[in-house]
């Protein structure tokens, strides 16, 4: 697998493959009237792109037939991996979450402004967690109050 990760790093043919699979449960697991593709099409469409790329194409044949074709679409079933149409495209909240105080408090900052800032969030959030859901733009920073 490791030689696998050094391809995608070092090829851009394989890094695009690698995006191309990433982006495949965009499409719909079925034909659906919106969406001409389905994520079996765009597999295929990236089966084509990598047999054009020989030298890619037979050292990542078992990771995209093996791996992605045989566990993720065949295995865990294309309806199972599909975010085509949801508003929540993400089942890890806490990725979410590190996104939205990444992009409140930014890169690296130094420690009082870190500190100045997990306190306003702190405060702010949980001092007021039992009122009705709410989003507020104060600050810079977002916040959604949630009912309990």
């Amino acid at each position: 697998m490791n030689s696998i990760f050094n391809l995608f790093k070092s090829s851009p043919e394989a890094a695009k493959i690698l995006r191309m699979i990433l982006a495949l449960p965009h499409l719909p697991a079925e034909v659906n009237p919106n969406c001409r593709f389905t994520i079996f099409d765009g597999f295929r469409v990236v089966v084509e792109f990598a047999n054009q790329h020989p030298n890619i194409s037979q050292r990542l044949e078992i990771f995209l037939l093996g791996y992605v074709q045989d566990f993720w679409l065949i295995q865990i079933g294309a309806s199972s991996i599909s975010v085509y149409g949801s508003e929540v495209r993400t089942n890890n909240y806490l990725e979410s979450f590190h996104a939205t105080l990444l992009n409140q408090m930014g890169k690296h900052p130094n420690i009082w402004d870190f500190l100045r800032k997990i306190n306003f969030v702190k405060q702010y959030l949980f001092g007021n967690w039992k009122s009705n859901l709410t989003i507020y733009l104060t600050c810079g920073f977002v916040f959604i109050r949630l009912v309990l």
